[in-house]
């Protein structure tokens, strides 16, 4: 797919026009500082589309014109979503144009009605799957028809650098994970003595102790060693300890609840309207990528990741 990016950088006077202008408008997102764009002007270009420009004056537009959009800005994926419906009715009445297509009566070029009937009357349609398919989904896949994995953790946590009883505090946190075993007493008593032993200004930020219930990812999203372990941890285990970053951590569990799969019958609903999903979700990406081609858009990323989310109004 020819898609391209283009990168500059990003004027402090532009940026400072640009939140002016945001706030003014109510609009909460605002370009952060650390971040590079092109071109360096008061209202940069975020895509292009055939040689044309799509820029932060047309987001604003966008945003002003749909006010049941105003949530999205709140948050990154929410924020992101929004550049991108913005291309995507871009494109989609360009390519209704190109094909053709009329708008329903009472609806402009210009309303997301027309856009919408476009992209309907031109993405291809998912067929429902068959009893067959639908029973092999829901086999490989369980894991989307049960409740998650949930583990209760207590943990001792550390700082890297500091020293406890004259031991690194991976060196003493190994020795403690064989001296405190499945004692709950004991690793509380551990819990006390570790926080005991940090800065003050470490202490008042790490959180010790009970952390409550905490959800397993599935076997097939596991992300690390740790995360592994606790799929197929037992009650009264201790995990670690395990160097993350700069600190050390010690992990007891303290309680399980193994997840509940939904029955098939019960599920198959609830299969077809996933499987479903998931087709129109690659229809829809397939489309997108021919549109992205015909079109020849460019899109600037790095103007994209200097947008901010905040909440409407700051």
């Amino acid at each position: 797919m020819n898609v391209k990016n283009r990168l500059g950088c990003i004027d402090g006077d532009w940026r400072r026009a640009l939140v002016a202008s945001l706030i003014a408008l109510g609009l909460g997102f605002f370009v952060s500082a650390g971040h590079s764009a092109a071109p360096a002007e008061d209202n940069p270009v975020i895509f292009e589309v055939a040689g044309s420009a799509l820029r932060l004056h047309d987001l604003r537009a966008f945003v002003a014109k749909r006010p049941h959009y105003r949530a999205n800005i709140a948050t990154r994926a929410g924020l992101n979503e929004l550049v991108y419906e913005m291309l995507d009715a871009k494109l989609f009445r360009m390519e209704g144009e190109r094909l053709g297509i009329q708008p329903p009566p009472g609806v402009k070029l210009e309303d997301d009605g027309y856009y919408f009937t476009v992209q309907y009357a031109s993405i291809e349609r998912c067929v429902a799957p068959d009893e067959v398919a639908l029973k092999a989904f829901y086999d490989a896949n369980t894991f989307l028809f049960s409740t998650p994995a949930l583990v209760r953790v207590s943990r001792v946590i550390a700082p890297a650098s500091v020293t406890i009883d004259g031991l690194s505090a991976e060196a003493f946190l190994r020795n403690a994970a064989i001296d405190v075993g499945a004692d709950p007493a004991r690793f509380e008593a551990l819990v006390s003595k570790v926080s005991a032993a940090l800065p003050v200004s470490a202490g008042d930020e790490i959180r010790q102790g009970d952390l409550g219930f905490q959800q397993v990812p599935p076997v097939e999203h596991l992300a690390n060693d740790f995360e592994r372990k606790l799929l197929k941890a037992v009650v009264g285990e201790v995990i670690g300890p395990i160097v993350t970053g700069e600190s050390v951590v010690l992990v007891k569990i303290s309680d399980r609840r193994e997840p509940v799969i939904t029955p098939w019958p019960q599920a198959r609903e609830d299969v077809s309207r996933t499987m479903l999903r998931a087709c129109g979700d690659e229809k829809r990406w397939k489309k997108r990528r021919e549109l992205y081609e015909r079109y020849q858009v460019v899109v600037h990323e790095d103007v994209i990741r200097a947008l901010e989310p905040s909440m409407p109004g700051q």
